[in-house]
């Protein structure tokens, strides 16, 4: 399903969602996909925040999180 598309990881700030971005992203790669890990933590900067904080929390918008979409790099497996 996710073979030659671009998959967008937006994870929550804390280890286990950074751990688990990076082994969500590298087994869509190995499946022919084009994964982004999307880094929100410059507006989300509590432990454990995420994209309901992002939005809920700061007010930010689908515009904001677009920008920060479009300026991700594409994963690859030595990130």
């Amino acid at each position: 399903l996710f073979k030659n598309r671009n998959v967008y990881i937006i994870y929550d700030n804390d280890e286990a969602g950074k751990n688990g971005s990076r082994k969500l992203a590298t087994a869509l790669k190995h499946n022919g996909a084009n994964p982004y890990i999307v880094d929100i933590s410059e507006t989300c900067k509590e432990q454990g925040e995420d994209l309901y904080d992002f939005f809920s929390k700061y007010n930010k918008s689908k515009t904001d999180l677009i920008e920060i979409m479009q300026n991700t790099e594409p994963f690859t497996e030595k990130d």
